[in-house]
């Protein structure tokens, strides 16, 4: 039964992009289409991502960082069946597991590695605590691992930490409320000096598990925690969309670092592994866009840019919200454009960065706004006196805001009228009105680029009272070929 049940992992996990960017950040979704039930725990040895699902360890079989398949695999410790969850230890490159014993405990041990002999696996007694989900600081001095039903906690599962003490782990101390809340917080991570977590507490009236970040460790380059700052007294972050998702649970998040990516859990989609390339910590842009009337405009584009080079992209969801995840200490250029409004550019130039922050936030709101399409819009006096046939200095300013939308907006074309009535000789106005035509179409010429030179291919000249010269503007879609 377990042989076919291995078989079945073998054709696993349809991907697609969720977030399309070049640069700082990519997520994208490995759904597990076959795998009979869910994954419960991600963790990262030796650059090797294990899945446990179903009450089996697998090794997840990956090309770069697409997700082809998965297999039960104990090579790394050789141990029976059972494990639940594997970790290295940095320092002594020690492998760190758990097990469920008979009582529904996560039990933790530890498999001790000597070159040339058989591994020597012990028990590691953590004052009586059950154990899940252990990982350690890059020196490997302290171990973060969360724990169920324990006297002295705020919830039902909270995070603890021990110190490595003379070979010897310390007696567990709670983070304390600032990490902890009275509900969950589970599946700890290290990434850096920085302790990632998931929790379903921290957010007012929602019970999905999100994920967040806090500073474990002082920020110190001899690489190991002398300075160590007060553990579980800093700043907790929310990691935001497309990590979290409000409709979702979303936890275990662990980093592979030798390939400059990660993975999560996500309970979207019906269940799914996510995949992110980059780095976590950088600079997060965000914001609303907004028409003039404050309503949100979904599938908005904002791009990131550098010297006016492309950099990365995304849309604006549902209510007109965006993210774009980009470096830190570089400038940027930030554009939104959107099909018949204006552009609108934001230049990016100086964020304050927070030590105790994986990630700077910057909020930028923008409004766009946009041309009446199909209503008249009416123009006067754009020449000057009496029977000149130029576009005066007005004139050009007041066809500059057109310009700029035709720039914007190539799919958009402009019908032009145009009158005058300065002599009680008809003949005479209608030969002034096309030597102001030619003018007028010019100016077009000479402002708009030949890629949207038929904007404005729909003039004509018309006659009309009033002694003065009068253009009107009607703003609509260019037909496409063979369209009515």
């Amino acid at each position: 039964m377990r042989k076919s049940f291995y078989l079945l992992l073998t054709v696993l996990c349809v991907s697609s992009t969720i977030v399309a960017q070049e640069s700082a950040f990519v997520a994208e979704k490995q759904t597990l289409a076959v795998l009979p039930g869910t994954a419960s725990s991600l963790s990262v040895v030796d650059s090797t991502l294990y899945c446990y699902s179903s009450q089996v360890l697998l090794a997840v079989q990956r090309s770069g960082r697409q997700i082809i398949g998965f297999w039960p695999d104990t090579t790394v410790v050789q141990l029976e069946d059972g494990i639940n969850y594997v970790v290295r230890h940095p320092a002594s490159s020690d492998i760190y597991f758990t097990r469920i014993d008979r009582h529904g405990l996560s039990i933790l041990y530890q498999c001790i590695v000597r070159e040339g002999k058989r591994a020597k696996v012990k028990k590691v007694k953590m004052d009586g605590m059950a154990v899940e989900h252990p990982t350690f600081s890059a020196d490997g001095k302290i171990m973060v691992f969360a724990s169920r039903e324990r006297k002295g906690s705020y919830g039902s599962s909270d995070l603890w930490y021990s110190v490595l003490e003379d070979d010897k782990w310390s007696k567990p101390v709670n983070l304390g409320r600032r990490v902890n809340t009275r509900y969950d917080e589970v599946s700890p991570s290290m990434y850096g000096d920085y302790l990632i977590f998931a929790s379903n507490g921290r957010e007012a009236g929602e019970q999905s598990l999100d994920i967040y970040v806090t500073r474990l460790v002082s920020d110190t380059h001899e690489s190991d925690t002398v300075g160590m700052l007060q553990i579980g007294t800093q700043t907790v972050q929310r990691l935001p969309w497309p990590i979290n998702d409000v409709a979702a649970d979303d936890c275990e998040l662990v980093v592979d670092t030798l390939h400059n990516c990660g993975y999560w859990l996500s309970s979207r989609d019906k269940g799914s592994i996510y995949s992110f390339a980059g780095t976590l910590d950088g600079m997060i842009v965000w914001g609303r866009v907004l028409d003039k009337s404050d309503k949100p405009l979904a599938g908005t584009r904002v791009m990131a840019t550098q010297d006016g080079r492309y950099v990365c992209s995304t849309q604006t969801d549902s209510t007109g919200v965006y993210s774009l995840y980009l470096r830190r200490d570089q400038y940027y250029g930030i554009t939104v454009y959107r099909d018949g409004y204006f552009t609108e550019k934001r230049n990016l130039n100086t964020v304050s960065f927070d030590k105790d922050r994986l990630f700077a936030e910057e909020r930028i709101d923008i409004q766009l706004d946009g041309l009446p399409i199909g209503e008249v819009m009416q123009y006067d006096d754009l020449f000057g006196d009496g029977t000149d046939v130029n576009l005066s200095r007005y004139g050009r300013e007041q066809l500059a805001q057109l310009v700029r939308f035709l720039h914007d907006n190539p799919s958009y074309a402009v019908s032009f009228s145009l009158s005058c009535d300065v002599s009680s000789d008809e003949t005479y106005n209608m030969l002034l009105t096309e030597y102001r035509m030619k003018a007028l179409k010019s100016y077009m010429d000479e402002e708009l680029p030949a890629a949207v030179e038929t904007s404005y291919r729909a003039m004509r000249l018309e006659a009309e009272g009033g002694g003065r010269s009068r253009l009107k503007v009607v703003v609509g879609r260019v037909a496409k070929k063979g369209s009515k």
